[in-house]
């Protein structure tokens, strides 16, 4: 990693969760990933975007065992393109429940306002996940039990 965007990356966030925009190649990204402790949620992050003010977040997320993300909605469209690992995107309404089975390379597009859910069957699942910002308080909303049935 060059020396420039190794001080950008020491001076970005601490933990699960690091900015490291204008990356200069893939191979620094998933270097710097495998570098960084998970998170309480099971999962570590490279934004490749600046800050959580931006108008477009790129991401490189990556599960460490196989696991389950909540159900979940996002007010965007949230576009997922699968590097390594294996994952299932359940649909959830309440009509019918439609599953998505990806492995690496393939492509997704999760329309806005969907309640999904994610589970990652492969530990070391990594994609990448991209979407509108900023980013806030609502960029996610856990889905209520009612919600689901």
């Amino acid at each position: 990693m060059s020396r420039h965007l190794l001080q950008e990356f020491e001076m970005s966030m601490t933990k699960s969760v690091r900015y490291m925009p204008s990356p200069s190649s893939e191979d620094d990204v998933m270097e710097a990933l495998t570098e960084m402790p998970f998170g309480s949620n099971g999962l570590r992050r490279i934004c490749l975007h600046p800050d959580t003010q931006s108008p477009l977040h790129v991401m490189v997320i990556e599960a460490n065992n196989a696991m389950e993300f909540p159900a979940h909605s996002h007010p965007c469209d949230e576009f997922m393109m699968l590097i390594r690992g294996e994952m299932t995107v359940s649909y959830l309404s309440e009509n019918a429940e439609k599953k998505v089975e990806l492995k690496a390379g393939s492509l997704l597009l999760i329309p806005a306002n969907s309640i999904h859910l994610v589970k990652f069957l492969a530990p070391s699942t990594i994609f990448y996940e991209i979407k509108a910002g900023p980013f806030n308080e609502n960029s996610t909303i856990f889905a209520k039990a009612d919600e689901l049935n």
